[in-house]
């Protein structure tokens, strides 16, 4: 195994030996091909068997037809769309729909919104409106409690967003004239995702 290089981890990842986290800045060994260990474990280790995974932790976000609705509306429009939400503490939920080469493809992801690598899964939702829990990153009570109102109130929640931040929870841009303010999105948004605009919301 000469090949195999010293390094700090620059991604977080799962070691090839024991099957645990690798987390940013650990020190690894690296082969390609063969991935990447802690480096505690050096280059003659031999691969543990892989533990059995466990089911996620799940909780009810409540009917989310009108969310799918959404979803479903603004795909005949745009290839990745998806919804920002400001949490009250300030934090951001961003919800898209995963694809077809997903392990659940047509279920919502919920995220942090930050880039891979250092982004936080908090888990996907199903189309029967139960949420599979992150196994590391855990949906908090505040987020559960964003997701139900947004399932409840889609456009009302959309709104709130836009109006709190001056941003649409749509495409994340600027909301610069009245009407868009005082909706909460914009009209091309609002055409998108089939939601009402101007005088008629």
């Amino acid at each position: 195994m000469k090949n195999m290089k010293s390094m700090a981890a620059k991604f977080p990842g799962t070691c090839a030996i024991c099957h645990e986290r690798i987390e940013v800045g650990e020190p690894i060994l690296w082969e390609s091909g063969k991935g990447a260990r802690h480096a505690i474990h050096g280059e003659e280790a031999v691969a543990l068997p892989k533990p059995e995974a466990k089911a996620l932790d799940t909780v009810e976000v409540g009917d989310l037809a009108g969310v799918y609705e959404l979803f479903e509306k603004a795909r005949q429009h745009l290839k990745f769309p998806k919804v920002v939400l400001m949490l009250p503490s300030g934090g951001i939920l961003k919800l898209s729909v995963a694809g077809p080469k997903a392990k659940k493809p047509g279920t919502i992801n919920v995220t942090n919104g930050a880039a891979f690598g250092v982004g936080k899964w908090f888990g996907r939702i199903l189309q029967s409106g139960t949420m599979e829990q992150g196994r590391r990153d855990q949906p908090t009570s505040e987020m559960i409690d964003l997701l139900r109102m947004f399932a409840k109130a889609p456009a009302d929640t959309a709104a709130a967003f836009g109006k709190l931040t001056g941003k649409c929870c749509f495409c994340n841009t600027a909301l610069t004239d009245e009407k868009s303010t005082d909706v909460g999105y914009g009209p091309v948004c609002a055409g998108h995702y089939g939601l009402p605009w101007g005088k008629a919301a």
